[in-house]
């Protein structure tokens, strides 16, 4: 059939992500809308799933074209002031002002809300990042390869012998995790290599949105609580409790079990969980799994119905009621997704802010509106109506021919 198609003058085979391409010039889809449809491709997970048929589907661009037309209504508003306020009786300042400030006090409000959501929709998108952590031998290699059931990562009972970061990745509960197995965290080696994969754990902790720290059950417990205090620090955690196969009894393991968990109340730590595991005998693994599942889906759940997210502010966030704006949200996906949607959404509240100083602060209309402009223009590549030819040509690259 392709084929006879093919010989016809008239038909070519359609190029990578033609016909969607297509859609977008000719405005049936925005670029928000293409870019859900490149994640709904790649999905591996039903989390990134659902949150891209959401931005397929349009639920996340409507937010976007919400905030434009306030922000293009407040500059109508504000060049009629400029142009007629001192020979029309209907455009008088005091009364458009009065208007204006407060809808634009209410999409700062939603924007600068919308960008303190911990970056959840990147993450459902990328996966999260978790790393296992501890000391030299505490069995961070053999836990991560009992988590994914097969053999990532070399063992050995020598000290030292992961020097880099391994990552591998998982479906925990619907979403996409990236595992990572780092060198072990000790104060002092003579090996400079070593003291590279240290450097690199320690980042790697510090960057991970989640962290798993190992500390051998055998050892003494309190030679441990520097580096537990250290890693609980950089974020979510939980404790695992390895090698309880290898200790000399299991009152042994209750008692660094009770000593740990007093030791985690003594510094006030909300990473109160505490898992006992042997992954040689393979007990605590599947407790471990399912502790993971419950601490990722509540790092990444939206939040409940009539709550800050929820339905009911929803509604205040599309102008359906003028409430305190906060972060909108719709179950599966989120507003920001990219990278390039936290930063031109950061320059948007930038110009927005700008505005409101000039307009309320120094009665400077004609910048208020170059900044209310600005402000626009951030909104619009994000929606795809400027400045995106680059953008698609790398977008539509990575599509299947002709979709």
């Amino acid at each position: 059939l392709l084929q006879a198609l093919g010989s016809l003058s008239s038909l070519r085979p359609a190029m990578p992500g033609e016909f969607t391409r297509r859609a977008f010039e000719n405005g049936k889809l925005d670029l928000l809308q293409v870019e859900g449809l490149a994640d709904l491709m790649e999905s591996e997970t039903k989390a990134q799933r659902i949150q891209a048929l959401d931005q397929i589907k349009g639920d996340t661009g409507q937010f976007y074209e919400k905030w434009r037309d306030e922000l293009l209504s407040s500059l109508a508003h504000l060049e009629a002031v400029i142009d007629f306020g001192e020979d029309e009786a209907d455009v008088e300042e005091d009364i458009v002002m009065g208007s204006v400030i407060p809808k634009l006090e209410r999409v700062k409000s939603a924007i600068s809300n919308a960008l303190s959501d911990t970056k959840r929709g990147e993450i459902v998108r990328c996966g999260v990042s978790v790393a296992i952590v501890g000391a030299p031998n505490a069995g961070k290699s053999t836990l991560l390869n009992a988590l994914v059931r097969r053999d990532a990562a070399i063992i050995s009972e020598i000290p030292g012998t992961t020097r880099d970061v391994i990552q591998v990745n998982m479906n925990i509960g619907g979403y996409s995790v990236i595992l990572s197995d780092t060198a072990g965290i000790r104060e002092e080696t003579d090996d400079p290599i070593e003291r590279l994969g240290i450097s690199r754990s320690a980042s790697e902790s510090k960057s991970a949105d989640f962290r798993v720290l190992v500390v051998d059950v055998t050892e003494d417990i309190d030679n441990a609580q520097t580096l537990v205090q250290s890693v609980l620090g950089d974020g979510p955690s939980l404790l695992v409790l390895s090698k309880s196969d290898k200790a000399d009894s299991q009152r042994h393991v209750e008692e660094a079990h009770t000593r740990i968990k007093q030791f985690l109340s003594s510094i006030g730590s909300m990473s109160s969980t505490v898992v006992v595991v042997s992954c040689k005998h393979d007990e605590g693994v599947n407790d471990l799994l399912q502790h993971l599942k419950s601490a990722i889906t509540q790092l990444l759940a939206p939040a409940p119905v009539g709550e800050k997210g929820g339905k009911q502010q929803q509604d205040s966030d599309l102008g359906h009621d003028t409430a305190e704006a906060t972060i909108p949200s719709r179950g599966g996906g989120a507003v920001i997704t990219r990278a390039r949607h936290r930063t031109h959404l950061q320059h948007t509240l930038t110009a927005l802010q700008n505005a409101l100083a000039e307009a309320r602060d120094n009665n400077d209309h004609v910048i208020a509106c170059e900044e209310l402009r600005q402000a626009v223009h951030e909104l619009n590549k994000i929606l795809g109506r400027v400045d995106v030819e680059q953008l698609l040509d790398i977008l539509f690259r990575d599509f299947c021919i002709g979709k």
